[in-house]
């Protein structure tokens, strides 16, 4: 340490290392804690943010396949009810209806091309085969040459809509309970 003398001339006082030394030292574990302790919380952080948009994304997805599931319901409910019409006008049956032959196959094709839609967007394999199998009964009931073969396939395509309402019930549970734990 530098000090000025009275008579106005630069003085050396000697350093007491015994107070600097334990004072760096002590700044230095302080500074060491302190980058240690930022990088534990930003550690924890980052951990803390990871945990949250994984579980924003799992609702993301789930939410998508819900509005999925829904949907499908809804287009199968209507594609039922036209192949109702339709197979039933072609097994000899009569079904009251206002819709015109025509119409009703202009409305099948549309469902069935948004059928296919929203098929497309599900997740759950049970609710895929159950689809298939429905559409599979459909096409049946729409290919059949004989009244027989038309309510085989109405048939068919009853017992596919129940299984995959079935298993669409159950792929909405499954996300609902696994949406209740998070």
């Amino acid at each position: 340490m530098t000090g000025v003398h009275p008579n106005g001339r630069l003085q050396s006082n000697p350093v007491d290392w015994s107070t600097v030394i334990p004072v760096l030292i002590g700044g230095g574990i302080t500074i060491a804690a302190s980058e240690r302790t930022s990088r534990w919380q930003s550690r924890r952080e980052r951990k803390k943010w990871k945990a949250e948009r994984e579980a924003s994304r799992a609702d993301r997805r789930d939410q998508f396949e819900l509005d999925a599931l829904i949907r499908l319901q809804d287009v199968l409910g209507d594609l039922a009810r036209l192949n109702f019409i339709f197979g039933g006008r072609l097994a000899g049956q009569y079904v009251e209806s206002d819709l015109s032959g025509a119409e009703v196959s202009q409305r099948v094709g549309t469902g069935n091309l948004e059928l296919n839609k929203v098929r497309a967007r599900i997740l759950d394999a049970d609710v895929s085969r159950g689809v298939t199998q429905f559409l599979d009964g459909t096409t049946r009931t729409a290919l059949s040459a004989t009244p027989d073969e038309a309510k085989a396939g109405l048939e068919a395509a009853a017992d596919a809509y129940m299984g995959c309402q079935t298993a669409i019930a159950e792929a909405i549970a499954r996300i609902h309970s696994t949406s209740s734990r998070s």
